[in-house]
């Protein structure tokens, strides 16, 4: 697989209606790419640390079938852990630097009214 894949970097804050979570804390990540087949989703996945825990599927769309890759990661505190959850931000530092190692370029995707701006606001929370 020639690696000119894309992955995508979506984060999240939790909002006012987050129940007892306090808001404006890092809620989570998600990472996804989208490939041409299954195939290349799992070659793709092969190149991140197991720790990671990104997958790889396939994904059904009207033009048929493509691979995907996907991992995630929850980043709420309990209040034990200082405020973040520390195995979430292990395996968003685990799955960046797999891919800077790669050479696979990260693209941020304020997705949702709870998105950061931007992925340096994210790291900005989470720092």
């Amino acid at each position: 697989m020639e690696n000119t894949t894309v992955l995508n970097l979506n984060a999240y804050y939790t909002t006012e209606y987050s129940g007892t979570r306090v808001a404006g804390q890092p809620q989570g990540f998600k990472f996804n790419a989208t490939l041409d087949t299954r195939e290349d989703a799992v070659a793709f996945v092969a190149l991140f640390p197991k720790s990671s825990k990104m997958f790889a599927t396939t994904l059904h769309t009207a033009n048929g079938p493509l691979g995907y890759a996907m991992a995630q990661g929850n980043l709420f505190s309990d209040g034990v852990n200082g405020g973040i959850n520390e195995t979430g931000l292990n395996r968003y530092r685990a799955i960046l630097k797999a891919a800077a190692k790669n050479g696979i370029e990260i693209r941020y995707v304020a997705n949702a009214g709870n998105a950061y701006e931007s992925r340096e606001a994210f790291e900005a929370a989470i720092s």
